[in-house]
């Protein structure tokens, strides 16, 4: 190479440099690719600073922006399809705009609103009914229409959802097995588990799973309640109008209630019958 000449080379590490004058490659490294790999990762003797990581930011929307009727139509839409089960809003966002859906939560939030004081949809917090102009934080939505549903003859409308996700508003097994839960003391408890263990499988027997999944979310309900009540005075867990524990408490009674409970509960989880049709269920 004729001194004076500027030259482009290309080093693996370095990338594109002009020179002036005879050039050797950066230790480790050869000219001409003779299978040398770098020592260690190397760095442009420029600009070797660290930059700062930005701060987070909401990403944008991209697109047109859904309005507000389309955004009021994909929350019914997901609410239809999820059944008796619930959805959180941040779900409808994703769905509307998954690159942006941050930037759709206060939309989704505002049709929510919207739609529920239409008695279209239900909004729950910690599994209780808000109303949605009022609640701070997570809440789950849910149609309205499902306690209108008999069940029994569009099983296709269920869902099985999350632990009693449902238990109040399924009929008509609300109306068959409501009556028959009690777990004040343990004989009451006692005999409750034994007639909703009975209509759980009277259910299976005729294959009626949403009726045996029921059975089994009343059963987990004398479980959840029982312990609620051993370990808080009155069954309250929290303060009023916090996520704050209240101090602990012990019922012998309601805990002997519980362990009843339990144990039905967690046989009907392992029931063969009940996990044969589950899965049917779920895949239809």
């Amino acid at each position: 190479m004729r001194a004076g000449r500027k030259s482009t080379l290309l080093f693996p590490s370095v990338g594109r440099h002009t020179v002036a004058g005879p050039v050797s490659p950066p230790a480790g490294q050869v000219l001409f690719g003779s299978g040398t790999l770098p020592d260690a990762p190397s760095r442009c003797s420029v600009n070797t600073a660290v930059r700062p990581t930005p701060a987070r930011q909401k990403p944008p929307l991209t697109g047109n922006k859904p309005s507000a009727k389309q955004v009021q139509q994909a929350v019914l839409a997901l609410l239809a399809d999820r059944g008796t089960g619930t959805a959180c809003p941040s779900e409808v966002a994703r769905a509307l705009v998954p690159d942006g859906w941050r930037a759709m939560m206060e939309p989704v939030r505002a049709a929510a609103a919207s739609l529920q004081r239409r008695g279209k949809i239900d909004v729950y917090q910690h599994g209780r009914p808000v109303h949605l102009d009022d609640a701070r934080g997570p809440v789950r939505l849910r149609a309205a229409d499902v306690k209108d549903v008999d069940h029994r003859r569009a099983p296709q409308r269920y869902r099985i959802g999350r632990g009693e996700e449902g238990v109040l508003t399924v009929q008509p097994y609300k109306g068959e097995l409501l009556p028959l839960w009690r777990f004040a003391t343990p004989t009451e408890a006692k005999a409750s588990a034994r007639a909703l263990w009975k209509k759980f499988l009277e259910y299976g027997r005729v294959g009626d799973f949403v009726g045996m999944d029921m059975a089994r979310k009343y059963l987990q309900m004398g479980f959840t309640r029982s312990r609620r009540y051993a370990n808080h005075v009155g069954g309250r867990k929290y303060l009023a109008g916090t996520r704050t524990e209240l101090p602990r408490a012990t019922d012998a009674q309601k805990a002997e209630s519980a362990e009843i409970f339990r144990t039905y509960w967690q046989r009907a989880l392992k029931h063969r019958r009940y996990l044969l049709l589950r899965r049917r269920h779920e895949t239809t």
